[in-house]
């Protein structure tokens, strides 16, 4: 049975329980058992203008999603992705940390693709554990996800990320 995705900033660290570590941001800070992975973060260019674009207080997200989604089809995106897979697909749950503490951020695009992929992408954040599992997803992120055969093993009180089309 293929391991989980478990989606968490930095200071849910302590809350992964036996999952890999996977700190998947361009800035390092060594961490104690906390593996670094920035081939799985945003390319450094687009950081900062998504950095730039909320300082103005600009609307962000959507071309932000764009573009993420535009670096996640690179040969090197991808090869780190497989050796994601290739984790998850050995039963091993991996968490995916960056510093984001919220769900507009990079990792729960990453897991996006992997839910699409079939895998069960969980999240610690609880910015919108309070929505509706009826919300609208767009431009915004559910706090539980399975994968996109819409089943759920959460009682009824996980929520489906949206899905993009790969």
């Amino acid at each position: 049975m293929p391991g989980k995705v478990i989606l968490a900033h930095i200071g849910q660290v302590s809350e992964l329980g036996e999952a890999e570590r996977w700190l998947i941001t361009r800035g390092y800070r060594s961490i104690a058992g906390v593996q670094y992975h920035p081939e799985l973060a945003p390319d450094p260019a687009l950081f900062r203008w998504m950095r730039e674009q909320k300082v103005k207080g600009e609307p962000w997200w959507e071309e932000y999603t764009r573009r993420f989604i535009d670096e996640m089809s690179t040969p090197k995106f991808e090869q780190a992705l497989n050796s994601l897979r290739c984790r998850l697909d050995q039963g091993r749950d991996v968490a995916l940390i960056c510093f984001c503490r919220t769900t507009q951020c990079h990792r729960y695009l990453v897991g996006q693709r992997l839910a699409a992929l079939g895998y069960v992408v969980e999240s610690l954040d609880t910015e919108s554990s309070s929505r509706s599992k009826d919300a609208p997803t767009t431009g915004e992120t559910p706090n539980r996800t399975q994968n996109s055969s819409n089943k759920s093993d959460s009682g009824g009180s996980g929520t489906q990320l949206r899905l993009f089309d790969w």
